[in-house]
Order: structure tokens, then C-alpha cells, then sequence
């Protein structure tokens, strides 16, 4: 890409209890490539996606159609969250 590149500066990605799926991902990535530190709150834990599907008129499931595996960690962060370092 051009421009000025960031180098070897340290990043810093706040996180908390609301963080949520993408912003979730982006967190996690950083984090085990040990690119980031991140500060603040536990997420939330969405990582797998998927969608509502209806049973009947008053009964709805939500059902995974995916799951998203990190490289190095070789899980997610489902229902566990992203845990920040500071």
C-alpha cells in the first residue's frame, strides 16, 4: 500500500463488556499475533455466525451456520469472550 507505513509502534484496542463479533475478531487477531495490547473489559463472546430460524408462531432458535478458527489458537472466542490484558 502506499503511504507512510505505522512500523513497530505499539497499538492499543479498547475493549468491553459490549465488544461484539467483528470488533471481537479484530481484537482476538491482534492479540495472538501479539500486535496489540488490549485494554479494558472481558467481551462479550460472539464469534460463530448464524441467523434466527422460526419453529412456530412463538418459538424461534438461533442456529451457527459457521465457525471462525483462529490459526495460532486453533479455537474462538465464543461464549468465553476476549480477555484484555490490561
Amino acid at each position: 500500500m502506499p503511504g507512510k507505513k505505522y512500523g513497530n509502534k505499539t497499538i492499543y484496542i479498547l475493549t468491553s463488556g459490549r465488544t461484539f463479533s467483528g470488533a471481537e475478531e479484530i481484537a482476538y487477531d491482534y492479540k495472538n499475533l501479539k500486535r496489540a495490547i488490549l485494554v479494558g473489559e472481558q467481551t462479550k463472546g460472539g464469534a460463530n455466525p448464524g441467523g434466527d430460524m422460526r419453529v412456530n408462531d412463538h418459538f424461534g432458535v438461533f442456529v451457527p451456520n459457521g465457525c471462525a478458527i483462529n490459526p495460532i489458537t486453533k479455537t474462538n472466542w465464543e461464549g468465553v469472550g476476549v480477555t484484555p490484558d490490561t
